[in-house]
C-alpha cells in the first residue's frame, strides 16, 4: 500500500510538473505563433505597400504617355487597394480634365480633401475655371494662406480667374505679377500682355510688340497670333488682319476654331468666298467642324444658306449631335417655326433627346392661331427635363438655349436641377447668380448663397452672402451671428465688416456699427457699396455732415431694391436737414 501510494503519488507529481512546465512551454508557443503572425502581417502590408508604390509608378507613367486608358485601369486598381490613394486622385482627375469630363473637378476634389496642398489646391482652381465653375475656383483660391500666395503659379490661376469673372484690371494686377516674378516666363509674358491688350488705351502698343515678339517663341506662338488677329479684328485694321490671318492659317498646330477665326476676319474684309468653302469642305467628315460652319453663317445672317449646306451632309454626320441643334438654330434664326416642328418631330436625336424636346417647345411656344400651344409646349418641356434625366450637361445646354430664347422660368428650372446636384452645381449657380442679379431678384440671390453654402461650407463668400442678404430681407438672427462669426475671423475683410456693421445697425446698435466701420482707411469706405452702408448708418446716427461727404459715392453703387429703399430714405432725411438748415440761415 505504502509502495503503491509511492507510485501514484510520483505520478501525481509528474502530472504537476508537466502541467507547471506546460505553462512556459505554451506560452512560448503562443509568443511564437503571435510573432509569426505579425511577421506574416507586416510582410503582408510591406508587399502591399510596395505594390502600391509599383502601380503608382506605373500609372504615373501611363500618364505622362498620354496613355490615358491605361492611366485608368491602373489608378482604378489602385482605389481598390487603397480607396484614399492621393496619386490616383489626382492621376483620375488630370485625365478626366484631358478628356473635358466633368468627373474631373470631383477627383481634384477628394485630392485636395486628401492632401490639402497649395499645388493641389491650385490645381483644382485651375480646373474649376476651365469648366466655368468660378465660385469653386474663388473658394478654393481663398483657402490658400497668404504666406504662400506669392507664387508665379498663384497669380497665374487668380488672373485667369479674374477674367473668367469679367474683372480685367485684376487680371492685370496677377499677371503683371506673375511676370515679376518669374520674368523669363514667356506665358506670363503673353497672359499680360493679352489682358492689356484687351483693356486699351495708351499701353496698347507695347502690348502688341510684345506679343509679335511672342510669335517668334513656339510655345507662345499659336496664342499671341490669336491675340494678335482678335485685336485686329477689333479695331477693324483689315491690313493688320490680313498679316496675322495669313500666319494663323499657315500654322500647323491651329485648330478648326482658328481657322473659323481667319474666316470671320476674311468676312470683315469681304473675302470669304474661297476659305469658306475649303472649311465646308473639311467639315464634311466631322460633326463637331459641320455644327460650327452652321453656326457661323447662323450668326452671320446667313441661316438660309446655313440650311442649303446642311441639306448636303452625310445623313450619318446630319443626325450627329450638334449638327441637329446647328440646324433648328438655322430654322429658328430664319422663324420657319412650322419646319423647325416637323424637323424635331420626326426622329429621336440619339444621346439627346432632351434637346430634341426642347427644341420642340420652343417651336411650340412660337407657333401662331394654335391654341393648345402653349399647352403642348409645356409638356414637351417637361418631358424634356424627364428625359435629360438629371445629366448636368444636358440640363446647362437647356437651361442656355431657354435664356436665350427668353424663357426665363424654364431656364431657372433647369439651373436648379443641376444646383441641387453635385455634378457641375457651381456652374449652375454662376448662371443663376448672373440671372438674379440681373433681376435684381434678392430672395433668388439668397437662395444662390444659401445652396452654395451647403456645398462648401467653408466658403466664406458664400457665408457673407446669406448674411448680408438674409439681413435686407428681415431681421434675420442667424443672418446676425453668421455676420459677427465671419467679421471674428476674417476683421480685415471690408466687405465682412461693413456686413457685421448693418447686423448691428439691424439690432439697435448703430453707433456701434459706425465705430467698427470707421475702422476702415477711406478708400475703403468710398468703395460704393460700403458707401451706400456707412451712409445709411450715419444717418442713423445723426452725423448728417460725415453722411453728405459719402453720398457721391453711395450713389454711383449698384444696389438691390431692399438696398436702394435704405439708401432713398437715408438720402431724403439727410436732404431734408441740409434744407431746413439752409432755411434757418437764411
Amino acid at each position: 500500500m505504502v509502495h503503491e501510494f509511492e507510485i501514484n503519488g510520483s505520478d501525481h507529481n509528474v502530472r504537476a510538473l508537466d502541467r507547471h512546465e506546460s505553462l512556459p512551454r505554451w506560452t512560448r508557443r503562443l509568443v511564437a505563433a503571435a510573432v509569426a503572425i505579425a511577421a506574416i502581417a507586416g510582410g503582408y502590408r510591406g508587399y502591399a505597400w510596395c505594390r502600391i508604390a509599383h502601380l503608382e509608378k506605373q500609372a504615373t507613367a501611363f500618364h505622362s504617355r498620354h496613355d490615358y486608358r491605361s492611366t485608368m485601369l491602373v489608378c482604378r486598381r489602385l482605389l481598390q487597394l487603397n480607396p484614399n490613394d492621393a496619386t490616383a486622385c489626382r492621376l483620375m482627375g488630370e485625365t478626366a480634365l484631358a478628356a473635358a469630363r466633368p468627373e474631373a473637378i470631383d477627383w481634384l476634389r477628394r485630392l485636395v480633401a486628401l492632401r490639402p496642398t497649395t499645388e493641389n489646391r491650385l490645381e483644382l482652381a485651375a480646373a474649376a475655371i476651365s469648366r466655368s465653375e468660378v465660385k469653386l475656383a474663388e473658394s478654393t483660391l481663398q483657402q490658400i494662406p497668404d504666406r504662400q500666395r506669392n507664387s508665379a503659379h498663384f497669380h497665374e490661376i487668380a488672373g485667369a480667374l479674374a477674367v473668367a469673372e469679367k474683372q480685367t484690371a485684376g487680371a492685370l494686377e496677377h499677371f503683371a505679377r506673375a511676370a515679376q516674378i518669374n520674368p523669363q516666363d514667356a506665358q506670363a509674358k503673353l497672359n499680360f500682355a493679352s489682358v492689356q491688350l484687351a483693356l486699351g488705351g495708351a499701353k496698347s502698343t507695347s502690348a502688341r510688340d510684345t506679343l509679335e515678339q511672342l510669335t517668334r517663341e513656339s510655345a507662345t506662338r499659336l496664342a499671341a497670333l490669336r491675340a494678335l488677329l482678335t485685336d485686329a479684328i477689333a479695331r477693324a485694321d483689315q491690313r493688320t488682319q490680313r498679316i496675322w490671318a495669313t500666319q494663323l492659317q499657315l500654322e500647323p498646330s491651329a485648330s478648326f476654331s482658328d481657322q473659323l477665326l481667319c474666316l470671320e476676319s476674311a468676312a470683315r474684309r469681304g473675302e470669304e468666298r474661297d476659305l469658306l468653302a475649303q472649311l465646308q469642305n473639311a467639315a464634311l467628315r466631322s460633326p463637331i467642324e459641320a455644327a460650327a460652319i452652321i453656326s457661323w453663317l447662323n450668326r452671320r445672317q446667313r441661316a438660309e444658306a446655313a440650311l442649303a449646306w446642311s441639306a448636303t451632309l452625310d445623313r450619318k454626320i446630319a443626325a450627329a449631335q450638334p449638327v441637329p441643334l446647328a440646324i433648328a438654330e438655322a430654322f429658328s434664326c430664319t422663324h420657319q417655326w412650322e419646319a423647325l416642328r416637323h424637323f424635331v418631330e420626326q426622329a429621336p436625336w440619339p444621346s439627346a433627346d432632351a434637346l430634341r424636346l426642347t427644341v420642340a417647345s420652343h417651336a411650340m411656344r412660337q407657333s401662331a392661331g394654335n391654341e393648345r400651344a402653349p399647352m403642348q409646349a409645356t409638356n414637351y418641356w417637361n418631358s424634356a427635363l424627364k428625359a435629360a434625366q438629371n445629366d448636368s450637361g444636358l440640363l446647362l445646354t437647356m437651361a442656355n438655349l431657354c435664356r436665350g430664347w427668353g424663357y426665363a422660368e424654364q431656364a431657372e428650372e433647369a439651373w436648379w436641377m443641376v444646383a441641387n446636384g453635385s455634378v457641375q452645381a457651381d456652374v449652375a449657380l454662376n448662371a443663376l447668380q448672373r440671372h438674379y442679379t440681373e433681376q435684381r431678384n434678392t430672395r433668388g440671390l439668397l437662395r444662390v448663397a444659401q445652396r452654395a453654402l451647403q456645398l462648401n461650407p467653408e466658403d466664406a463668400v458664400a457665408a457673407n452672402n446669406c448674411a448680408s442678404l438674409g439681413l435686407l430681407l428681415g431681421n434675420d438672427a442667424n443672418a446676425q451671428r453668421l455676420a459677427e462669426k465671419l467679421h471674428r475671423e476674417h476683421p480685415t475683410n471690408a466687405a465682412f465688416t461693413a456686413t457685421y456693421a448693418f447686423a448691428l445697425h439691424t439690432e439697435g446698435k448703430t453707433a456701434e456699427g459706425v465705430q467698427l466701420l470707421a475702422t476702415m482707411n477711406d478708400l475703403q469706405l468710398r468703395t460704393p457699396e460700403i458707401a451706400a452702408y456707412y451712409l445709411v448708418l450715419l444717418v442713423q446716427n445723426g452725423e448728417m455732415d460725415r453722411a453728405m461727404s459719402f453720398l457721391p459715392a453711395a450713389q454711383r453703387a449698384t444696389l438691390l431694391p431692399e438696398e436702394q429703399q435704405l439708401v432713398a430714405k437715408a438720402t431724403h432725411e439727410l436732404l431734408e436737414r441740409a434744407r431746413a438748415e439752409a432755411l434757418a440761415r437764411s
